[in-house]
């Protein structure tokens, strides 16, 4: 009997429902997808995110049917790249539509088993 399980962890934000929507958004208006299609009720977050070619990370247990968190991560596997590629971070973010501080960023763990 094996275990499965997911695991996320670094500096960032967790993508709440708010920056979510925003994104979401974005993407149906760029592809003229209206809001109650079949077209827009078969999105998936992940899709929409792979296809506005945005890094993210994916916690949780989505694939069983569960609910999935996603996070954007500031890139660097040490502190000090962390803190090099924070400003760039948050530049990226901004660019599309997401306004954060330093202040804003968390320590991110995420382990899901399952």
């Amino acid at each position: 009997m094996g275990v499965d399980y997911s695991s996320v962890g670094g500096i960032g934000i967790e993508i709440d429902d708010e920056i979510k929507n925003m994104i979401t958004d974005r993407y149906c208006t760029e592809n003229g997808i209206e809001e109650d299609s079949d077209e827009y009720d078969e999105l998936y977050f992940s899709e929409i995110l792979d296809e506005l070619e945005i890094d993210y990370s994916e916690g949780g247990s989505g694939c069983y049917g569960g609910d999935s968190s996603y996070y954007l991560l500031v890139d660097g596997n040490t502190l000090l790249e962390v803190q090099n590629n924070t400003d760039e971070f948050i530049k990226n973010l901004k660019n599309i539509g997401i306004e954060i501080t330093v202040e804003d960023l968390q320590v991110i763990s995420d382990l899901h088993i399952y």
